[in-house]
């Protein structure tokens, strides 16, 4: 069979428009669209790799195996991430 290595990348921006920033409700909140977040990019990498291990020991190769993440440093004399307090990041 043909290997190859690919990277999956999840929360590296929602396809051409980066990260945007919504308000979607009536009481002033905000939804972020495109980005993992540090505690779910965690729960993200633990279950992958529970999961990994399960089908190993039944025989199977699992596609996803995780690798770690990045997190975003903003650059606040850019003004590019107006929303500094919000960290970003990239589960591989």
């Amino acid at each position: 069979p043909l290997r190859a290595k690919w990277y999956r990348l999840k929360g590296c921006g929602n396809r051409t428009e980066g990260f945007p920033v919504e308000k979607v409700g009536n009481k002033g909140e905000w939804s972020l669209r495109g980005s993992c977040f540090q505690h779910t990019a965690w729960t993200e990498l633990r279950m992958t790799q529970l999961v990994s291990r399960v089908l190993e020991t039944a025989g199977f190769d699992c596609a996803n195996r995780p690798l770690g993440l990045y997190l975003y440093q903003p650059d606040p004399e850019s003004g590019a991430w107006p929303h500094p307090e919000v960290e970003r990041c990239c589960v591989v």
